[in-house]
């Protein structure tokens, strides 16, 4: 803002200065007058008589003649003079409506990112919470003998199934797949603690899409910071894990309702790139 204000105050000052051209010509026009003066007062001079009413007479001719000159031509140097001035005050303030767009921009900019900088505060302190509900114990699978289990844990059991490398055995292979049948079963129930943590994450989501919005719609160029955002991926891992077509399971399509007003705000501004 301070380099809009020193460049305008630099044009205001050049524009102030008053232009060679006008200073030439006025000492030309001066220069010329005095000549003319000095030209005719030693003419009238020479020729004037030397006593007597005729004296006062001959020199207020002379006075006469010489008013009869200046007058027109000092108003005319007046006229041009106030037209000069009348143009430097309409540059003038043409230059103080530029600067005050400028200064309006200026405020515009910075409370734009000011705004975008609150929001991505928010955003980080949202994927802390995010992290923390990922990371707590809220499933467990057939009784006491297996121990409380995270989604984030649940997360990569679903994605071990279809590697082999990972899960040898086919009976373990099916485990997991009961495991991740009754996560989802459990998810149905209000009362329990899969479905509780699933709540969470979905108010999560929306804090974090409202966040994403208000910086998107200032400020398109930060789209793509949230291609791959950690929150964005584990929430299409999540719709994986509930059952991206599991309509009896309600906290899955809402869900998936998120994911797709995400996909409606990107999409536009990031096409194909969009995960």
């Amino acid at each position: 803002m301070d380099e809009v204000k020193n460049s305008v105050m630099e044009e205001m000052n050049e524009r102030a200065q008053i232009p060679k051209w006008m200073i030439i010509s006025s000492s030309v026009a001066l220069a010329c007058l005095i000549a003319l003066g000095i030209f005719l007062l030693s003419n009238y001079t020479a020729t004037a008589p030397s006593t007597g009413n005729n004296l006062h007479g001959y020199y207020g001719t002379l006075g006469d003649y010489i008013g009869g000159i200046m007058n027109p031509l000092m108003t005319f140097i007046t006229v041009l003079l106030l037209l000069y001035t009348i143009n430097q005050n309409q540059k003038i303030i043409g230059i103080n409506n530029k600067e005050l767009k400028n200064s309006t921009k200026a405020l515009e900019d910075t409370a734009i990112t000011s705004n975008a900088i609150f929001q991505m505060d928010m955003i980080e302190k949202l994927l802390k919470q995010f992290r923390e509900i990922m990371a707590e114990d809220c499933y467990q699978h057939e009784g006491d003998q297996y121990d409380l289990i995270s989604i984030d844990r649940l997360l990569r059991i679903m994605e071990s199934i279809s590697d082999p490398a990972v899960i040898e055995n086919q009976e373990d292979r099916e485990e997991c797949t009961r495991m991740i049948t009754g996560f989802r079963t459990d998810c149905k129930n209000a009362d329990l603690a899969a479905y509780k943590s699933c709540r969470k994450i979905a108010q999560i989501y929306a804090g974090f899409f409202a966040a994403m919005k208000a910086i998107v719609e200032n400020s398109e160029d930060l789209a793509g910071h949230f291609k791959y955002h950690e929150i964005t991926i584990n929430l299409i891992r999540i719709q994986v894990l509930l059952g991206a077509e599991c309509e009896d399971i309600p906290i899955a399509a809402e869900l998936n309702k998120l994911s797709q007003k995400t996909q409606s705000l990107l999409h536009p501004l990031l096409g194909n790139m969009y995960p």
